[in-house]
């Protein structure tokens, strides 16, 4: 009975350093496969010229505006950027969620966005939302509940900020289709009096399809919102001390004007 009891004991412990040494080996095969977060992949909506497009050089990439703002705002940080084209905005924004992508470029603060990302400070940029109208129709605009008797579009998907959003789902005539070209065409066919587009987005639109001279914009623009950069909630590499890393990097860009003087440069990518 002692010989096997002690069997038994010299067995047990045996099993023991054995699952101790696996548990071991398992802890630093993770570790050793832990990002390191020197490499972040970034999409965001590949129809916004001139912030960002789909590359026609360099397929399944993005080019526009943001991409050297993007380079200039991570690079000295020592992270490389992996930025790619992932189809529509919405399939863009559906990556961000459940965390296909890390960091999304170019998108507005909306409160039901908030639940899946968190937003860089400060802004990259604020850009001005336009009233589009027929060239040559008048126009009296001063707020919002000027719109209230006519019939607007968009597009889908498109937010022009919590309090607009909500003021128009409840009081605006507001159409909102697959792309900003059809919004402008049944602008022009007199099937809608107005079109809410961004200013920078709708000039480029509207020059690369030869149409600019056939609208104008009002001046008192519809709202000024800003355009962030969002981690996503379920990014690995989306961590307080990145955060306050790359915050700092965009207050430099910012108070540098780096945007407009991007925007203004005769090539970028």
């Amino acid at each position: 009975m002692g010989m096997g009891h002690s069997s038994n004991l010299v067995w047990w412990l045996m099993l023991l350093l054995m699952l101790a040494s696996l548990g071991m080996t398992s802890a630093t095969m993770k570790a050793r496969a832990r990002p390191q977060c020197d490499l972040l992949i970034v999409s965001g909506n590949p129809e916004s010229p001139p912030l960002l497009s789909r590359s026609q050089e360099r397929p399944g990439k993005l080019t526009g505006v943001v991409v050297p703002y993007l380079r200039e705002t991570f690079e000295p940080l020592g992270i490389t950027l992996d930025i790619r084209e992932m189809g529509s905005w919405a399939r863009v924004q559906k990556f961000g969620i459940d965390g296909g992508i890390d960091l999304i470029a170019g998108i507005y603060k909306t409160p039901e966005r908030l639940l899946y990302f968190d937003y860089l400070e400060p802004p990259m940029t604020h850009l001005k939302t336009g009233i589009w109208i027929n060239r040559g129709r008048k126009f009296d605009y001063r707020d919002w509940s000027d719109l209230r008797d006519l019939r607007g579009s968009t597009t889908i998907g498109k937010s022009f900020g919590s309090d607009f959003d909500l003021y128009a789902r409840q009081y605006l005539k507001l159409e909102r289709v697959r792309s900003i070209e059809q919004a402008f065409m049944m602008m022009r066919a007199d099937r809608v009096d107005y079109v809410l587009y961004e200013e920078l987005r709708g000039r480029e639109k509207l020059k690369k399809y030869g149409m600019l001279g056939l609208f104008s914009m009002l001046d008192t623009p519809l709202t000024r919102q800003g355009l962030f950069l969002a981690f996503s909630k379920r990014s690995p590499c989306n961590t307080s001390s990145l955060r306050a890393a790359v915050s700092k990097r965009l207050a430099d860009m910012v108070s540098q004007g780096r945007f407009l003087r991007i925007l203004q440069a005769p090539f970028y990518d």
